[in-house]
């Protein structure tokens, strides 16, 4: 399948010396998720106990790397809109792994 045609999820992702995240899922793995952060872009394997719904609040972070979060989340609301007004959300983030539910 084309990449516009997959299903695409979206999550709070917690890396090691960082704070939970926002994400997209490119690829998974089993319990491993290739996640592409938003903000600077960076990707990693997650394993799924290392991720929230997006619908989740995740736990305070660092507060120095908030004014990125906050970024990040602002790329994250723009993808989020593009995929309402192609019809692709909301999406079933069931299958994510640890305590899930749909973004609004």
């Amino acid at each position: 399948k084309q990449w516009y045609q997959r299903r695409v999820r979206v999550v709070w992702a917690k890396l090691r010396g960082f704070p939970f995240w926002p994400a997209k899922v490119l690829h998974r793995k089993g319990p491993q998720m290739n996640a592409q952060c938003f903000g600077q872009h960076e990707r990693a394997w997650v394993h799924e106990s290392n991720t929230l719904g997006i619908g989740e609040e995740p736990p305070a972070g660092n507060r120095n790397k908030e004014a990125n979060r906050q970024q990040a989340e602002e790329e994250m609301n723009k993808y989020i809109e593009s995929l309402k007004r192609a019809g692709r959300w909301p999406i079933d983030l069931s299958k994510v792994g640890g305590r899930t539910r749909e973004r609004e």
